[in-house]
């Protein structure tokens, strides 16, 4: 590569960012499991995908199993193996703001007495009344789109965020639009 190349300064400023970052990212990766690609090259990787307008990440593997110079700018060797495709669609949906993130499951946290009773309240809101209401539409639109079992967890967390709410602004429950909740100032 000729020394006036402009990936050479990229690359010096975007180690130099990456390296005060280092120790956040560390804490984000676990020792179990199997072995993590280090998120320095995942970025590196997505900064010349977008430098170059690589249309996919697909495409990007493939470019990256021949080009010495996006290997050298990722920081990988000439005989280490390109990734597989997957990491790029997989990394964003499961480590969203530091928290894992899983795809149209309940998540785990909170108190699990909690989880169960908005989880069967949603089944019991979906099945067994014969009132209309916006909540039972929401999750009867959803029931045919994606199933009723994602249908219960999408009302499920509706309820939670009705609760809260009727909590931090210590309001009574009423059936209806028109006597919703006002927001917090």
């Amino acid at each position: 590569m000729r020394k006036n190349h402009p990936l050479r300064k990229i690359r010096k400023i975007v180690t130099t960012v990456l390296f005060g970052l280092s120790a956040d990212f560390a804490v984000l990766y676990s020792s179990m499991g199997r072995p993590s690609i280090a998120p320095v090259k995942l970025l590196r990787a997505l900064l010349l995908q977008a430098f170059y307008s690589i249309q996919s990440e697909r495409l990007l593997m493939e470019r990256l199993e021949y080009d010495l110079l996006f290997r050298w700018f990722i920081g990988i060797g000439v005989d280490d193996p390109a990734w597989n495709h997957s990491i790029f669609s997989k990394t964003p949906a499961q480590y969203q703001s530091g928290e894992t993130y899983i795809q149209g499951k309940v998540s785990r946290c909170g108190d699990e007495l909690a989880r169960t009773a908005l989880y069967k309240s949603a089944h019991s809101l979906l099945v067994r009344p014969k009132k209309w209401s916006s909540l039972r539409a929401l999750g009867m639109n959803i029931a045919k789109r994606l199933g009723m079992a994602r249908a219960r967890v999408a009302v499920a967390r509706k309820l939670a965020v009705i609760l809260h709410r009727m909590w931090a602004v210590a309001a009574e429950f009423c059936f209806g639009k028109e006597a919703a909740v006002p927001a917090l100032a």
